[in-house]
């Protein structure tokens, strides 16, 4: 494959094996994440450390954001070490091969969802979930979430509603008030996501990565559950109408194309005589000739000269 690996539009792959570009493996391990169908194995090498997060479990120092968003979808091992010595020229950081393997089927949780979740915790992971919660402008952002989903579902806010009492029943609740990211495991992080009728939405938040890249990899990742029967026969049966529709207007555009050639041809036709009339008026052309007509009396001179060469003679 030539091209943005992160971008281009990938075929089908049951193996994936490759010596990543250090400096674009997150993007190139969440975009492998997102690809449908689902691939069996991918064997790849980075640099030692963002190996190390893709494989840390919880409560060790490396387990972050990144180990938690990849673990929710996949499965990761660490097979090898690469010593920077196996290079020429040399580099200067160690790497390390790892085996990732997604988990089929892939969990119900939209990708955004869990990543706005993630942020949120592992922005300090040392910290309690309800410090990070009431951290400045976390509340307010889950406050314009939930009006805004609200909004969309055509409900009605109350006036009382508050928040930040919201957020704390809910961590009382679950309880992970006192909870710290960097011992949560994914069990622990789905106990908080979103409910249909639940407080805590985190669609919005802010994402480093670039925008095109994530809505890719959000749109196939938060991708709906396969459809039923009923539902492949409604849209089976909507394909044939249209195509039935389009096949009509295919022939109602050829029909039209061939009064519009024929309209045209007329056209030129009778523009040309007119041009051949006009030039015929004005002298360019010669009208048709016609042979000159005799007169009855060079006729009856030719007659009368007969008898007087006969006489001669």
């Amino acid at each position: 494959m030539i091209g943005d690996f992160v971008k281009a539009e990938l075929p089908y792959f049951d193996v994936c094996i490759s010596n990543t570009p250090y400096q674009i493996s997150s993007p190139i391990v969440f975009r492998l994440l997102s690809h449908r169908p689902l691939f069996r194995v991918a064997i790849l090498m980075f640099q030692r450390e963002f190996a190390l997060r893709l494989v840390a479990r919880p409560g060790d120092t490396l387990w972050c954001r990144l180990s938690a968003n990849v673990q929710m979808y996949a499965k990761v091992d660490h097979i090898m070490k690469v010593g920077k010595n196996n290079f020429r020229p040399a580099p200067q950081v160690e790497s390390s091969v790892v085996r990732i393997v997604p988990i089929d089927p892939p969990p119900p949780l939209r990708f955004e969802e869990f990543d706005g979740l993630t942020r949120i915790l592992f922005s300090r992971r040392n910290k309690t979930a309800h410090a990070n919660f009431l951290a400045k402008g976390v509340m307010e952002l889950l406050e314009r979430n939930y009006r805004t989903w609200c909004a969309e579902k055509n409900q009605i806010v109350s006036d009382d509603f508050n928040i930040r009492e919201e957020v704390d029943s809910i961590l009382e609740n679950t309880g992970f008030k006192e909870s710290r990211a960097a011992k949560m495991d994914i069990d622990d992080l789905l106990t908080l996501r979103p409910t249909p009728r639940g407080f805590l939405h985190y669609i919005h938040f802010p994402t480093t990565m670039s925008s095109g890249n994530y809505d890719a990899i959000t749109k196939t990742l938060s991708s709906p559950p396969p459809p039923t029967l009923e539902e492949i026969l409604c849209a089976f049966n909507a394909q044939e109408d249209g195509d039935k529709e389009l096949l009509a207007a295919i022939v109602r555009a050829k029909e039209a194309e061939e009064l519009r050639v024929a309209a045209v041809a007329s056209l030129q036709e009778t523009i040309m005589q007119l041009q051949h009339a006009l030039a015929q008026a004005s002298g360019l052309i010669p009208g048709p000739r016609t042979p000159p007509r005799r007169s009855h009396s060079t006729k009856s001179t030719r007659r009368r000269a007969a008898p007087n060469r006969s006489t001669s003679r």
